[in-house]
């Protein structure tokens, strides 16, 4: 969908970031520019901003303050409809979601029957991580797909321990990495889409892992068999009655998408069926989207 344009601008976010602390600040209206675009397509983009806050906190020494205000310019100018629209609708939207987020850490404090911390939220949140790993590598559930996850997170925390102080791209990484997943913490049990504030985290955790093996012989062979199991699994699972050669005259239940010969055919009947006369749909039940 057109929200997973926010996963291709993660990269000249986090490389603009990195560059206005080399720079002294230099970059941060380009830097700006990426999230105030990011935020045109998905709101949950607003995780970036207390990131940043903290990575420039932390970098503080080599930052000139005047230049911030060049970053907010950045954010505003792709933003320009947004306050015009709430401008003109009394800050709707605004108030809306300036309302939202206490709303959500309210509830996850306790203080409001919403999303509240417990056993079940904490492992769905867990849960979410994990599949959110597990599906940039495989299409389906597989006991391999756990192996990579824990050799990717134990991976990233120890990079991120050895070079958090010295590399800023790995600090930057960890910081928006963290910041973002507490907010999902705080969401409770958060939806798929969510997670395309930090989509090529996993990818690029992957890749710097595979470098790293790749310096050795033992570690190309390793690399090459981790990369033929996801290579065989994701093939099989494709070219299956699962997917590829999946029955078009069915939906499964819980399972999408939904086959398009069959969504044609509901179509179909639904216009014939109303022989021209007005009609209403609802939403009901499991897939009823």
């Amino acid at each position: 969908r057109f929200n997973s344009i926010d996963a291709l601008l993660f990269f000249p976010f986090i490389y603009f970031l990195i560059k206005a602390i080399k720079k002294n600040g230099k970059n941060y209206f380009w830097c700006g520019m990426a999230v105030g675009l990011s935020f045109s397509f998905f709101p949950s983009i607003l995780l970036w901003l207390p990131a940043a806050v903290l990575f420039i906190y932390l970098n503080r020494k080599k930052l000139e303050k005047k230049n911030l205000l060049c970053g907010l310019v950045g954010i505003f100018i792709p933003n320009i409809p947004f306050f015009i629209y709430n401008i003109l609708n009394k800050f709707q939207i605004i108030f809306t979601l300036s309302a939202w987020i206490p709303y959500r850490i309210a509830g996850f404090l306790g203080l409001y029957p919403k999303n509240n911390l417990n056993s079940e939220i904490i492992y769905a949140n867990f849960m979410s991580l994990y599949v959110f790993f597990r599906e940039s590598f495989f299409a389906q559930e597989s006991p391999i797909a756990l192996i990579f996850f824990w050799g990717m997170i134990t991976y990233f925390v120890l990079k991120v321990v050895k070079s958090f102080k010295n590399d800023l791209f790995w600090q930057a990484l960890a910081i928006i990495f963290l910041v973002s997943y507490i907010g999902f913490f705080i969401h409770g049990n958060p939806p798929k889409h969510y997670y395309l504030v930090i989509f090529p985290i996993p990818l690029i955790i992957m890749a710097s892992l595979l470098n790293r093996l790749a310096k050795s012989l033992y570690g190309v062979f390793f690399s090459f068999l981790a990369l033929s199991m996801i290579t065989f699994t994701n093939l099989k699972y494709f070219f299956s009655e699962s997917w590829f050669y999946r029955d078009q005259g069915k939906a499964v239940r819980e399972e999408l998408p939904i086959p398009y010969a069959l969504q044609e055919r509901v179509v179909k009947h639904i216009v014939n069926d109303s022989n021209g006369k007005p009609y209403k749909l609802k939403r009901v039940g499991a897939l009823d989207q």
